[in-house]
This record gives C-alpha cells, structure tokens and sequence, in this order.
C-alpha cells in the first residue's frame, strides 16, 4: 500500500465521524422537540395556539400578548421606529418589542403576510427551530474547544435539549432562544484561537451575532454583547489588536447596534424603561445544585428554589448529568489551569459579572436571606433595567457545561462516563418535558369564549375597554379575571384587525381614559364589584362585565355575556 493510501485512511475518519457527529446531533435536537412538542403545535395549526399556556409562571400572559404583537404588526403598515403599530394601545399605539412577539419573526411574517395575503403560524416553527438549534450550537461549542469526537458531539447535544434553563422557559416564546449563547460562545473560543484577527472580519462577526441577539431579546442581546466585548478587548490584551483596530472594531460595534436600537425603538416606547423587581427576580445561591424538577429525585419537582416568589427567573440547576461532570471536570484544579484565567480574563470577567448580577444585591441562601448589599438610588434605578437579572446565570452555565465535556472527554473511559452523564440529564429532565407536552396537549381555558368574541368584533371597528389592563386595580392586575379577559381581548382584536385600546406588554403607559366611544365601537367594561352601572338600550350587562355597542344588535350583546368562563 502507498504512502498516500496510509495518509487518507484518517483523514477519511476524521471526515465520517465529524459529518456522523453533526447529523447525529441534527437528529437529537429533531427527536427532542417532537418528544416535546406534536406536529400540529410545531406546524402552528394546533387548537393549542389559540389559547396558549406554557410552564413558567406569567405565560397565561406572555404567550397571548407575543400572539398579539404579531398578529398586529402582520396587518399594520410600514411606520418608523420599524415595530411601531397603532391598532394595540390606540390612539398612541405601541412598539411590538415589548410585546415580546420576537423582531426576526415579525418580519418573516410579514413579508410572507404581503407576498401571500395570508397569515403564517411561525411560533410553532420557531418552537421546533430552537430545540435543534440547540443541540447544534452545543455540539459546536464543544468542537471548537477541542473534542470532536462523536461521543464528546452527541452528549453536548443531548445534554444542551435538556438543560433545565431551557426547558423551563417554556412559556416565554422569545426566551426559548437561547441557542444564540453557546453560539456566541463558540464565535468567542475561534476568534480567539486567531494570532491576529483581521478587524473588519471580527466587527462583521461580533456585530452580525449581537443583532440576531436583539432579533430576538433584549435580555438574549445583552447576554451576547456582553461575549462580543469580551472577544474584542481579550484580542486587545493579547496585543492580537492595534489600539487603532481595537477603536474601530468599538466604534462600529457600537455605533451599528445604536442605530439598530434606534430603528427598531427599543427605547421609543413612551413608557418608563426600567421597572421594579431588581433583587426579587434573582438567582438563588444554591439553585445551580439543588434538584429541581428533577426526574431522578422525585419531591424535587414539586417546584423551583425560590425565596422571594420571584426566582424562578434564577433558576440556574444543572441537571443531574451536567452536575456529574462538572464535579469529574473542576475538581481537582490543578496549577496549570489557573493560566487559564489569565488567558480569557475577560471572557471570565463577563460571566462573573453576570453571575452577580444575577444574584443581585439580595442574596438568598435556599430560604435564608443572607445579605442585602445596599446601592444608591440611581444604581437601583439602572438595574431596573434589567429586573429579571436571575436570567444572566444562563451564559456561564452553558460554557460550564462545555467545558465540563471537555475535560471528561479527555479522561480515561471518558466517552463512557459521558455517555452515562448524557443519560442521567435526560432522564433528570423528565418531568420538565412531561409537563411541556402536557401544557401543549390542548388550549388553556379562557376567560372569553373567543369564537363568539371574534364574530362580534369583526362587525366593529375599535375594541375599548374600560379600564385597559394598565389601569386596573392593584389586585386584580395582572392576576384576576378581568387581567386575563383584556389581554384575550388584546389578541383577539389583533387578529381580526380591530384597534384596540387595551395593551399588556412589558413598558406599559397608565392611559386610562377610554374616551368617548362612538361609531362603529364596541365598548367592554369590567364592573370590579360595581354592581351593573350601564342602562343604555344598546347596553348589556351584568355584575362582572358590560358590553355596549350601537351597531351590534342586542341579541349579539347577550351572546357575549352568556360566552365566559
């Protein structure tokens, strides 16, 4: 045999098993979400997408109002910043960014909307596309580190479709992208494998990512931006860039994202930008290690570890599997790898400053309450920016996981204990799946019965409630009756075309003058214990609702009183 028949035999290897890994894990993420999801709710043609609910807590809300915000934007024209509609918050309007309705698919659905005439499910897809890709991107992220061999591929696969962070967004549509994390990650560890990054390359590539990031969330965007950075300037301390480069590549980093900002109106919205809830939405310090919902110890997944009400956003649990490896992987730190930390310092700098954000200036030990650091005023107020900051544990649980399969891969009967550590982690996220597949089996019950209701406002021009959802009373804000109907309403006059005052998103403007309907108007008031106050001929109600129209007839009227829950 000649010499170069010898040569090609491993480089043949090389090629099956990197094309063997990659399908294999393409398969993976296929399997994960039909295990999670059927082909109808995939296709976006389920029952289950006209009443959606999802597992995390504030999905009866976040999944109708994301509906709603797409639904508007399909059938509203062209307007600057590019997400601002008129037809939900009417007469101001609102931008569908705080709708969470996802900006990428807006504008395939929009686009498809005026190519078909026709209104496309994307949700369902979207919900498919982010189980595969993350599978992909945690395959990725592990080959760039070093393994690619297929055990290390596969169980990054099976590991990244089962982390519990993933899975228990399920509720929050946009929050299911967070495949873009070891993506970014993945761009980070090439870059800087590269003596000497061409500039133009890195600012196309870190610019390229942060937007699909913001197409997405502005959490997801500020989680990556924070990667991009880091790419930038760890290229900057290895002297890989010129000051000159390392100006330019910020320059444009910058001054392209705030353009995009400004066109899409992240901060146009007329509402107040950052919010309460900084230091109850946080991440508990125990959460990374304590079971929760963990199919291998079964109390577990009676609920999240959560001190405050608000820590579900912190959820930070490994999974059995990823806690297996992690162990195996960091324990014991040998001298060696502390260069490590001098190698990506800033990379490193990054994630522990998301991680303390995360935990925020209270910190919760399970039920103890174990400090509160004390911030002034203005810094409290820029970190109601970010309320729900128990989310920014997510990127460094991801390179985590990675490196734990890393590492283990390169022990003694390393494929071995990864694939028992891949094991473990499905099975541990068992219960999450069952209750995502259970929540997708059929709608949630709404408090509108919504064929009765759409036929009723397809006959009208504008929906006014009164009050809208932003005006409620404190108590029943957000969590009563009358919070579930007007955000109902929201999405069905959205889907018919009708302007609606009411609005839940996620910057609200107190406008809670209905004024005075007239014309073609359907008028919904919630009595919140007024006992019936309407006695118009074109009125009809009861203790709980009125309904009032001068183009609706009577019989209509009662047709909607007799359609609750």
């Amino acid at each position: 045999m000649d010499s170069g028949a010898i040569l090609a035999r491993p480089v043949g290897r090389v090629f099956l098993t990197d094309r063997l890994t990659w399908l294999l894990s393409l398969a993976i993420g296929c399997g994960g979400a039909l295990a999670l999801f059927p082909m109808p709710v995939l296709l976006g043609t389920a029952a289950y997408w006209d009443h959606p609910r999802g597992i995390v807590p504030g999905s009866w809300a976040d999944m109708i109002i994301a509906l709603s915000g797409y639904e508007a934007f399909l059938r509203d024209g062209w307007r600057w910043p590019l997400f601002e509609v008129k037809s939900l918050g009417a007469p101001a309007g609102t931008n569908v960014v705080f709708t969470d309705s996802i900006p990428l698919l807006l504008l395939v659905g929009r686009l498809l909307f005026r190519l078909t005439g026709a209104v496309v499910p994307l949700f369902g897809p979207w919900s498919g596309l982010c189980i595969v890709a993350m599978a992909l991107a945690s395959t990725g992220l592990v080959r760039a580190l070093g393994a690619r061999d297929l055990v290390p591929g596969v169980a990054a696969a099976i590991i990244g479709i089962s982390m519990p962070v993933l899975l228990a967004r399920w509720g929050h549509l946009a929050l299911m992208g967070q495949a873009i994390m070891p993506l970014a990650l993945t761009q980070y560890v090439r870059l800087r494998a590269e003596p000497r990054p061409d500039p133009v390359r890195l600012l196309a590539r870190t610019v390229g990512l942060c937007l699909l990031a913001l197409l997405i969330h502005p959490y997801l965007f500020l989680m990556v931006g924070g990667i991009a950075l880091a790419t930038i300037a760890q290229a900057a301390l290895d002297r890989r860039l010129t000051l000159w480069a390392l100006a330019g590549c910020l320059a444009g980093l910058v001054g392209i994202v705030a353009a995009a900002v400004a066109s899409m109106g992240h901060l146009a919205g007329g509402g107040p930008i950052a919010a309460g809830g900084f230091g109850y939405y946080s991440m508990n310090l125990l959460s990374p290690i304590v079971p929760q919902g963990s199919g291998l110890m079964a109390p577990s997944h009676r609920g999240v570890l959560d001190a405050t009400g608000g820590q579900y956003e912190g959820l930070a649990y490994l999974g059995a599997g990823l806690l297996l490896l992690s162990v195996l992987a960091l324990v014991p730190l040998r001298q060696h790898q502390f260069g490590l930390v001098k190698r990506h310092a800033c990379l490193l700098g990054v994630l522990a400053a998301f991680v303390l954000l995360a935990l925020s200036h209270e910190i919760y030990v399970g039920p103890l309450h174990l400090v509160s650091l004390p911030l002034p005023d203005f810094l409290l107020g820029l970190a109601g920016i970010v309320r729900a900051s128990g989310r920014f544990v997510w990127p460094a649980l991801y390179l985590l996981a990675a490196v734990a399969i890393v590492r283990v891969a390169r022990r003694p009967h390393g494929a071995a204990i990864l694939a028992c550590a891949a094991l473990l982690q499905w099975i541990d996220a068992g219960p999450r799946r069952a209750m995502i597949a259970a929540s997708v089996a059929a709608p949630a019950p709404a408090p509108l019965d919504g064929l009765a209701w759409a036929a009723a406002l397809a006959g009208v021009d504008r929906a006014v409630v009164d009050p809208p959802f932003a005006c409620l009373p404190e108590g029943d804000y957000g969590v009563g009756w009358a919070a579930e109907a007007a955000t109902q309403i929201q999405l069905m006059a959205a889907r018919t075309g009708v302007a609606t005052n009411t609005l839940n998103a996620a910057r609200l403007r107190r406008l809670c003058d209905p004024g005075t309907p007239n014309g073609r108007t359907l008028l919904i008031r919630f009595q919140l214990g007024a006992g019936g106050a309407q006695s118009a001929s074109h009125c009809r109600y009861d203790d709980q609702i009125a309904v009032c129209s001068e183009v609706l007839a009577p019989e209509i009227l009662q047709t909607l009183l007799a359609a609750r829950r």
